[in-house]
């Protein structure tokens, strides 16, 4: 006998998810074509808090339906969400920093929608999927139709403008890659994977976004090595690819002057952005060593944080950057190491990949607000919550009773 199954499969939960994530996409692209007036401004942030309320309430009664859904994993994700708000109004109330600490408020909401989102989403179900694949070939027509020599225009006209209701390619990236994501995790023949990635991944390409890129690549060599039945025939395969991928640089580069991503592959020490961002950690780092135990605050120009997991030691403190790297740690330790590895849960490859891809950014690229930290806490909650569900009841064990004359 096994336990009710985990499964929340709530309209408000799939309409909330269509309007945060793909609706940010569309949202951006025909404000960015200048089809729509940007009325919403950012975006996420307005929308964040207009669906702050029907999640919660979703949430609750999540909360309340069974003890089994109840989790300390959660109640420590949001008191760190408590510690960063705290943070933010001390900041606030000192009010030395601008304009910089009202738009982090912003931060506080996404992170608690966007991880109620990720903890409730029906993954799997066909009528959610339909609708992910839909959004997912939009997305991937409006990039394609509106790429010139290996960019992706709309996406690059927040470079141009220095436009802040424009959003960036990697926001746009960020939402295609996770909607790739959900729509590939619930597939278990590895052809339909496969077509999801031959899509999906010169998409990326072409988008420009080089981290989300290059990560995305990464997660998927890996997961279909590691499903593999035959293991060295998929390394050779893989290795035969990259290396038809190295020796077309010079022909992509003739065809796509202007993409970042060929431009990185073909000479990283002389990268614009690789040599910024040096630059930005040697900075941080010295503001980690003149103030490690409260951190400083913004002590930086917009923009020029450490793009890496110490950002949150910057501004947080090492509390704070503790707190974030053990959110971090617990589920990769757990989902790499101590679980055994099952792809064919769509629960599990979805957090697999999400854990996998925030901590590969977590080192390597993005600051500690990047959205997607929230997204991967949240399907690894649910990923713990259908552990216990799967655990099968102890039946009771009779004993016998003796009947005395």
């Amino acid at each position: 006998m096994m336990n009710a199954p985990f499964m929340t499969n709530s309209r408000v939960v799939r309409i909330c998810f269509y309007l945060l994530l793909p609706g940010f996409f569309i949202y951006h692209s025909l404000v960015g074509m200048g089809l729509l007036p940007a009325f919403l401004g950012g975006y996420s942030t307005v929308m964040s808090a207009l669906l702050l309320l029907p999640l919660s309430l979703v949430y609750a009664h999540h909360l309340l339906a069974a003890r089994e859904h109840r989790l300390a994993f959660d109640a420590i994700y949001l008191c760190f969400i408590v510690y960063y708000a705290n943070v933010l109004m001390v900041q606030y109330s000192v009010g030395v920093h601008g304009n910089a600490v009202p738009e982090q408020f912003g931060i506080v909401f996404q992170f608690l929608t966007l991880f109620m989102l990720s903890r409730l989403a029906p993954l799997g179900e066909p009528g959610f999927q339909r609708w992910l694949l839909a959004f997912l070939v939009l997305m991937t027509a409006v990039i394609g139709f509106n790429a010139d020599e290996g960019t992706f225009i709309v996406a690059a006209l927040e470079l141009l403008q220095a436009n802040d209701k424009l959003a960036n390619y990697q926001a746009y990236a960020f939402v295609y890659s996770v909607v790739m994501l959900y729509v590939a995790a619930p597939l278990k023949l590895r052809w339909q994977r496969m077509l999801v990635y031959l899509i999906c991944i010169p998409t990326l390409f072409l988008n420009g976004a080089r981290t989300e890129f290059i990560g995305v690549l990464l997660l998927v060599c890996l997961i279909e090595f590691l499903e593999s039945k035959h293991k060295v025939l998929t390394l050779l395969v893989m290795t035969a690819l990259i290396g038809i991928g190295i020796a077309s640089l010079p022909l992509l580069a003739d065809l796509y002057p202007e993409s970042r991503t060929v431009l990185l592959f073909l000479d990283y020490s002389d990268d614009i952005s690789a040599n910024e961002r040096a630059q930005m950690l040697t900075h941080g780092w010295r503001s980690i060593v003149a103030s490690p135990w409260l951190g400083s605050f913004q002590s930086h120009a917009i923009g020029e944080h450490i793009h890496n997991a110490l950002s949150a030691w910057v501004d947080l403190g090492l509390l704070g950057f503790v707190v974030f790297a053990a959110l971090i740690a617990v589920p990769a330790v757990d989902l790499f190491l101590l679980q055994r590895p099952n792809f064919l849960n769509p629960t599990y490859r979805l957090a697999f990949s999400m854990v996998f891809l925030t901590v590969l950014f977590s080192i390597t690229a993005k600051h500690y607000t990047h959205q997607l930290f929230p997204l991967a806490l949240g399907i690894y909650s649910r990923h713990l919550i259908e552990c216990r569900n799967r655990r099968p009841i102890k039946p009771q064990v009779l004993r016998p009773t003796i009947i005395t004359a």
